[in-house]
């Protein structure tokens, strides 16, 4: 079994793919730093450099190997600027939605014709909210792509979800806490972690087994800081 993570060689995709390492998976990353996993093959490179990440996955394909999960682990909220807010929006939705896409598009025929497949979106508390400004660009391409799921779980045999985690302690959330110290607002960062920074391991864990054991697609999936999951529905209903 073969699993493709993309941003999966530090930081919480880091904990994902060591994960589905532990469940038997051959794991393949790609990734901004040339940092690897023991055992993995790694290629180095930012999925916004469009032109070599279609490279990458080209050669991944002419290897013609089965990918059996297909994890797209990239794209983290950085506050900005009201006044910027449109300027970068580009960018986000290159690290949140395109380069998901491409993926899906370049390796659709080395991903069988079965629910077997998996392909994992990841989110944040951000994906199913737009009433913060300084995340405006952020928070509308994670919407985009949480919407982007059930659209193609309609037409796509291949099980995808969106799983939405809570603030974890990488090093990812110190740059976003870093992001909005910046722009003045750090006191927006405390709604972010009512209750401290969750284990990427015990989320990492969660995630994983909830998407390895449902054929459900084209759902949202909330994950709440001690690993407990709840499709979106019902996570709305608790906190109302």
């Amino acid at each position: 079994m073969n699993a493709l993570v993309i941003g999966g060689n530090k930081g919480f995709g880091r904990s994902i793919s060591l994960n589905l390492q532990n469940h038997g998976y051959n794991i393949t990353t790609i990734g901004r730093s040339k940092e690897s996993i023991k055992g993995s093959i790694h290629y180095s490179c930012d999925v916004s450099d469009i032109k070599k990440y279609e490279n990458i996955l080209k050669q991944i394909r002419s290897e013609e190997y089965e990918i059996n999960i297909l994890a797209c682990i990239t794209g983290f909220a950085r506050a900005t600027k009201i006044e910027d807010v449109m300027s970068n929006f580009a960018e986000h939705e290159e690290k949140n939605i395109t380069y998901i896409q491409r993926a899906k598009s370049i390796l659709r025929p080395v991903i069988p014709n079965s629910t077997k497949s998996k392909i994992i979106t990841i989110g944040s508390q951000w994906s199913y909210k737009v009433n913060t400004e300084e995340l405006y660009a952020y928070n509308t391409c994670k919407n985009y792509l949480m919407q982007y799921c059930r659209m193609i779980a309609k037409v796509s045999k291949p099980c995808i979800n969106h799983y939405c985690v809570p603030t974890m302690d990488t090093h990812q959330y110190y740059e976003v806490k870093n992001s909005f110290r910046n722009v003045g607002r750090e006191d927006i960062i405390a709604n972010f972690t009512p209750n401290g920074l969750a284990k990427p391991q015990t989320i990492a864990k969660s995630l994983i087994n909830t998407a390895l054991n449902t054929d459900k697609s084209g759902n949202t999936f909330v994950i709440m800081p001690n690993g407990i999951v709840n499709n979106l529905e019902e996570h709305l209903m608790m906190i109302t």
